[in-house]
């Protein structure tokens, strides 16, 4: 066991002994297993027979998941502001992946009116759980049944509110026998008890606690918002024992009636007499606070004086006493009061009471967050109480496990309601009509500090990841430094989880700041502990397959939920139209001349049909239009395509394909204006909000995708020549077609933030016949994980030796030489290795050396988290979900082969080295072991269109250590699913290469093909007077020149033979020569074809006989120009 798990399972068994006032702790999340139950777990942890059957999206939803939408309140969320490269298909693939893994706590238990009974986090039952909190309870409860219906999952809703419903509440009748489940109950009846377990003939004492009641309210709301009424299971109505319908419905009104009615606490004496002691209410009290619980003391003395409510009486045994510590500031729910009581009075039929009550709830929340605010408070805050003369606000840090869950359930009520348009009056108990932004001002105030949160108790904000930091690793801050809880003060312990993290969600949300907001989605993707410390799982054990530790799924899955816009407020969740659209490009560069296809794609994310949608896509005006798909009509004047879709139809369960559309177009280049085109379509109906495509296609991939096509002018250029342009019938003329080439710029644009560093090493003393280089990646994009294989970098030499290659085996060989060490940590696998290609290029030379070739190393096909989450989780596979668990460093080697005596005693590869263009000395490591360096960052950089050549001096953008001197006589490539891009470093050539190029040519009527007469080493073929050339591969900077020899047989009659233009194809691209023309000059010999191969007499002008019975083909070699006469015919020689 590592040390993290040590520290992790010590901080366990030390919270298990924390109470909360007279009773247990019900919310503790904790972190880690005992020592001693790891070997159980482990053996367990792999058995996924035992996991639930998820179905996200079932029972036709009101409202599917996901819907990608922004908040009404206000802020901004990665549904439309999406950070780079991370997709509505990325986040939708990442969320529900997410969800399932949470779910994997869950275990169905009997099956009873026809559900399946499910329970979530039930360790003391079922093996293979870790301990999650201090007991199985309704916290857990609320956390699951909540997810379950945000995704639509009916099944499991079902089955686990229908377990909670017959085993946790109170004087309930249970739905599976009639039997009435602790009909002795005390307290507040149809709340669940905290820890009851459906022993329904012993009466409970447990009291219900808010935190558990209100996430379980909001989940039965939802589900009656997204299935109605009647509570359905596989397309058919559930009914209890006594044949009656489940009604969602009404599972919702009891419950929330429940969370705020009144009660006369009652109990049974000895002499079966009953003893009235007060009133009380369920889970706000009557001073209008948050409670800890249906048997939780109210925080003030208010209720002992008050007159306000006269039915209600002024004094209870759980009444008043000026705050016991029993209530906390992480129950309060202000945006879910806000719904309840909203629901309650427009459809609920909630009495004044209750309606009154949660807006008293709400209103007091609300007015706690400003009273912390003022107090210079982050909303990390566990108690709070009064003091005597309750004038002033106490504040208090309660647990680690708890006082974090603060900013998310407050801070959410301005995400969907805005700022309040009312106060609490703390001193009458009531509501004030008077506006307030406590929620917003904190808000701003959390997102902030979370952008550099502190790490230790000391009050830094940066430093080393993981419990046993490598010295050189790097120093960190923001996000990923983002610990599990902390103080209102902003100090911290130093554990680690995601707690804080998916709970600061929506201030990060009501901030609006883009970047922050695609890191805190980042890391909750990233982190979460699985229950397992095998290092030799497989990918779908570390991920898929994995079981997450209590609390890690749920809030990883509530921070990613937050800020793709997922979280809707019930109120919003309404069958409604979505549409959503995309583009794609078949290319991301085209020259003057080439055809462009575009692709639109619609989504109806939501459960109506979309009415008279429409698409309208503007186009470039270096484009022209050709032709649009499904009736797409161009309109010349705005220059721009509009399709009629009409209706598209919303989700219904198992027909998603239905929800979707798709249209083309084509355009071609016409002009080079504009460097970079990236263009937008819109949406827009009758029934929903229009929406605008952005720069990414909507794929879920690790490839950095984008619209965007750069415009260039074609570097190459096609010339075509004839020797001669007069002639007679039966004269020989040479064509002549020229490829060549101008100076090729770098496409540049990539991912921003994944680098490579690089450093070599020379060896001195007897491997000096070998040359090392290593390549270190430092991923800090926006992105979780990236493909390394991607990635690729180029070294250019000047080869005097020789490089061996598949046929020449002695040489200069290219090898992977750390594979070993890449397998034992995940960046390289068998069959997955690195490539090498060596390019010839035209050789030049300049003030930093000498090139003709470029050795192309690409990287494996591996996927590697950000460089902090590895450093953090370091060769940990429960913390590391997806390809390499340590920091990816490449090592090759270039090394002479064969090796002999001599070259021992020289200094072989050094004076090799010398004259190479990206050879330096000045990154060398001085060792064969890269492990422990962090190497030289290539610069500049070429990421961003606003910063293109900007150095590099630092590894990563969440780095504080000091700026390094980068090196530049390398290049980084990055594969954007078209093309290479360079994103770092310099070459002295872009060795921009063609491949599969075809040439083509037509002779024209007159003109008849003899043979090829050049030297190209290309074949010239030739079919009824069309001539074709294929071109496995060009290089620019060299040209090809190709050759061939025609006859003309006949004059067309206008004497002047039209030759046309000969074709290029390349890279999808058409480029055409010249079209040079040939005059025919008049004679009165017939046209008489000739054999090339028949003998014949030469005579001059004069009629002296010059050659005697040669064959034609060579009857005017080497002749001087003049008119000669062959075989009876007048031929010039030009």
């Amino acid at each position: 066991m590592n040390l993290l798990n040590i520290v992790r399972n010590y901080y366990y068994i030390i919270n298990m002994k924390i109470k909360k006032g007279k009773r247990l702790i019900a919310g503790l999340a904790f972190i880690g297993l005992t020592i001693v139950q790891s070997d159980v777990v482990a053996a367990n942890c792999y058995d996924t027979s035992v996991y639930i059957k998820t179905e996200i999206n079932s029972g036709n939803p009101s409202y599917p998941f996901p819907q990608f939408l922004e908040y009404k309140g206000g802020g901004k969320t990665l549904a439309k502001y999406n950070a780079e490269g991370v997709t509505h298909a990325d986040m939708e693939k990442t969320m529900r992946e997410a969800y399932q893994i949470m779910s994997h706590r869950c275990r169905y238990e009997d099956t009873l009116c026809g559900v399946p009974y499910i329970t979530f986090n039930n360790f003391k039952k079922h093996e293979g759980l870790d301990h999650g909190g201090a007991e199985f309870c309704t916290e857990g409860d609320g956390y699951m049944l909540l997810a379950s219906a945000i995704f639509a999952d009916q099944p499991t809703f079902n089955g686990l509110w229908m377990w909670i419903h017959d085993n946790r509440i109170p004087k309930a009748t249970r739905y599976s026998d009639g039997k009435i489940l602790f009909p002795d109950y005390e307290f507040s009846p149809g709340l669940a008890s905290c820890y009851a377990n459906g022993e329904i003939e012993t009466n409970t004492t447990c009291g219900s606690a808010t935190d558990g009641d209100e996430d379980i309210a909001l989940a039965l709301l939802i589900a009656y918002k997204q299935w109605g009424d009647t509570m359905m299971q596989n397309g058919k109505p559930v009914t209890d024992f006594n044949g009656n319908p489940i009604s969602y419905r009404q599972m919702a009104k009891d419950y929330l009636s429940a969370f705020v009615d009144t009660f006369m606490i009652t109990k049974i004496n000895s002499d079966g007499s009953i003893s009235r002691y007060g009133h009380s209410s369920g889970n706000i009290g009557i001073d209008g606070y948050v409670k800890g619980g249906n048997k939780g003391n109210e925080v003030s003395y208010w209720r002992d004086t008050q007159t306000t409510y006269p039915d209600i009486t002024q004094f209870s045994i759980i009444g008043g006493g000026g705050g016991d510590g029993n209530t906390l500031t992480d129950y309060c729910a202000p945006a879910y009061y806000h719904e309840f009581a909203k629901w309650l009075e427009e459809e609920g039929e909630g009495t004044d009471w209750q309606i009154n009550q949660y807006k008293r709830g709400e209103a007091s929340s609300d007015w706690l967050i400003g009273e912390a605010y003022k107090q210079g408070l982050i909303p990390s805050i566990g108690q709070f109480y009064f003091d005597e003369d309750e004038t002033k606000v106490i504040f208090k840090n309660f647990n680690t496990g708890e006082d974090f869950r603060a900013a998310w359930r407050t801070i959410l009520n301005y995400l969907w309601h805005g700022n309040p348009e009312t106060t609490w009056n703390p001193t009458t108990h009531q509501i004030d009509s008077v506006g307030n932004t406590f929620q917003y001002d904190m808000a701003v105030r959390y997102a902030e500090f979370m952008k550099r949160p502190k790490i230790d108790s000391k009050g830094n904000d940066c430093g080393k990841l993981g419990p046993s930091p490598d010295p050189n690793s790097l120093n960190w801050f923001g996000p990923t430094q983002i610990k599990m809880c902390y103080n209102m003060d902003g100090t911290t312990g130093p554990y680690f989880a995601n707690y804080a993290l998916g709970c600061t969600a929506p201030s990060v949300v009501a901030l609006g700041d883009e970047e922050l907001l695609g890191d805190i989605y980042r890391e909750c993707e990233l982190r979460w502990d699985a229950i397992c410390f095998e290092n030799d799982m497989t990918d779908d054990e570390r991920n898929l397959n994995a079981t997450a530790k209590y609390f890690h799924g749920w809030f990883r899955t509530l921070g990613m939920l937050v800020t793709s816009g997922n979280l809707a407020a019930p109120a919003d969740m309404k069958p409604s139209a979505n549409v959503k659209v995309y583009m794609s490009v078949d290319k991301t560069f085209a020259y003057k001349g080439d055809s462009i296809t575009y692709g639109v794609q619609l989504r109806n994310y939501g459960s109506a049909d979309a009415k008279d949608a429409v698409v309208t896509t503007k186009l470039d005006s270096d484009y022209e239009f050709v032709s649009a798909t499904k009736g797409g009509s161009y309109n010349a004047a705005t220059h721009s395509i509009t399709w009629n879709i009409s209706n598209i139809p919303g989700f219904k369960t198992g027909e998603l394909e239905a929800t979707m559309d798709s249209v083309s177009f084509v355009v071609k280049v016409k002009n080079t204006e504009h460097n970079k085109v990236g263009l937008t379509s819109t949406v827009s109906g009758s029934n929903f909000e229009n929406w605008e495509s952005n720069a990414y296609p909507n794929n879920a991939t690790y490839t950095m995708e984008r619209n965007e096509v750069d415009i260039l002018d074609n570097p190459l250029t096609l010339v075509k020549n004839l020797d001669t342009t007069d002639v007679s019938v039966n004269d020989t003329v040479e064509c002549t077609i020229k490829i060549a080439s101008n100076e090729v710029e770098w496409l540049n644009g990539g991912r921003d933030n994944v680098r490579l560093s690089y450093g070599n090493y020379l060896p001195q003393d007897i491997y000096n016949y070998n040359f090392y280089q290593f390549f270190r990646f430092w991923h800090d994009a926006s992105e979780a994980y990236i493909n390394m294989g991607n990635y690729r970098v180029s070294y250019y030499l000047k080869d005097t030796y020789g490089l061996a290659s598949d046929s020449v085996t002695n040489g200069i060989t290219c090898k992977f030489d750390n594979e070993f060490d890449a397998k034992k940590y995940g960046y390289a696998e068998e069959g997955k290795g690195m490539e090498f290609t060596i390019e010839d290029i035209p050789a030049e030379e300049d003030e930093n050396g000498m090139w003709d070739k470029r050795i192309i190393m690409k990287f494996p096909n591996i996927l590697s988290a950000t460089t902090s989450h590895i450093e953090n989780g370091l060769n940990s596979k429960y913390l590391i979900h997806k390809g390499a668990w340590a920091p990816a460093l490449y090592m090759t080697v270039m090394k002479k082969e064969p090796v002999t005596n001599e070259d021992f005693m020289t200094n072989f590869m050094a004076d090799l080295l010398a004259d190479d263009w990206s050879y330096s000395d000045s990154v060398d490591i001085n060792s064969f072991d890269g492990r422990y360096e962090k190497l030289t960052p290539i610069t500049p950089g070429w990421y961003n269109e606003d910063k293109l050549g900007e150095d590099i001096t630092n590894y990563a953008r969440h780095t504080c250590d000091d700026d390094v001197e980068g090196f530049d006589r390398v290049v980084v490539e990055e594969w954007d699913g078209y093309t290479w891009r360079r994103i770092q470093g310099r070459g002295p050539v872009s060795g921009e290469k063609f491949n599969n190029l075809v040439l083509t040519d037509q002779l024209p009527k007159g003109l008849e093909f003899i043979s090829q007469s050049d030297e190209s080493g290309l074949s010239i073929k030739e079919g009824n007077g069309k001539l074709s050339v294929e071109i496995p591969e060009y290089r620019t900077g060299k040209d090809i020149v190709l050759k061939y020899l025609c006859r003309v047989v006949e004059n067309s009659g206008s004497n002047v033979i039209e030759t046309g233009s000969a074709s290029l194809v390349a890279n999808n691209s058409t480029i055409e020569s010249n079209a040079p023309k040939l005059t025919v000059l008049i004679t009165d010999v017939n046209n008489v074809k000739v054999d090339q191969n028949e003998l014949v007499d030469v005579y001059n002008a004069n009629g002296a006989l010059l050659r005697r019975q040669v064959e034609y083909k060579d009857a005017l070699i080497g002749l001087q120009p003049g008119v000669y006469m062959v075989n009876g015919v007048k031929t010039i020689v030009k």
